[in-house]
């Protein structure tokens, strides 16, 4: 399979730590012709990454493919043994791209314009985190003792809060909530987690590092 994305993907990020959970080999592979291009168009209309390439065809949305590969390899699962533990990862993951994502970037606009405007996306960040703290199981893991999509999902979006705070001079909200802190400490050092972390920070620092899409 090729997953086709940029390496500062947040959302081919979550992929990859999906996959090495699971043990996939995933050829990993820019847009062909570039993003924007009508070749990748030609791929996903919408011009978004990832997508992943199989043997029946193209898949696009990072969900999507998450429940997919899921779906066709099952072990050791990353979704929930019951209903409503399935239930319980979707909601996070869901409460991540619909909140949590859409704070972050925010600050990319703000940024560049006046301290009013970033104080203002300071505080929807902050309130996005403070309410994805609520939803947090009290254990390892965002939904339980191990690894799923929800942590998957949070870990690009917790590595650019804190770069971006980093770079903006504010206090991480992450850094705030102790339970945050502990998971963070934990899934850091799994080996899915860690290399992707480090791809992450590698690209992060380089000279004309590029900005996550």
């Amino acid at each position: 399979m090729i997953l086709f994305t940029v390496p500062s993907s947040p959302f081919g990020a979550r992929i990859r730590i999906q996959a090495a959970a699971k043990g996939l080999a995933l050829t990993l592979a820019e847009p062909p012709g570039g993003p924007g291009s009508e070749e990748w168009l030609a791929i996903n209309p919408f011009g978004k990454v990832p997508v992943l390439r199989t043997k029946a065809g193209d898949i696009i949305e990072s969900a999507v493919i998450q429940e997919y590969l899921e779906d066709m390899y099952p072990a050791p699962d990353l979704r929930g043994t019951d209903p409503f533990a399935i239930a319980t990862v979707r909601a996070f993951t869901r409460a991540v791209d619909l909140y949590l994502f859409p704070a972050l970037f925010g600050l990319r606009g703000a940024a560049v314009g006046d301290a009013g405007a970033l104080a203002g996306a300071v505080a929807e960040l902050k309130t996005a985190v403070g309410r994805l703290a609520r939803l947090k199981a009290p254990d390892a893991c965002l939904c339980g003792p191990s690894l799923t999509l929800a942590d998957c999902a949070l870990v690009p979006a917790r590595f650019y809060t804190d770069l971006f705070a980093a770079r903006l001079g504010f206090a991480s909200p992450f850094a705030h909530d102790a339970g945050f802190e502990a998971w963070w400490a934990h899934v850091g050092g799994l080996p899915p987690v860690a290399g992707v972390i480090a791809d992450l920070a590698r690209i992060a620092a380089a000279p004309k590092a590029v900005r996550p899409e």
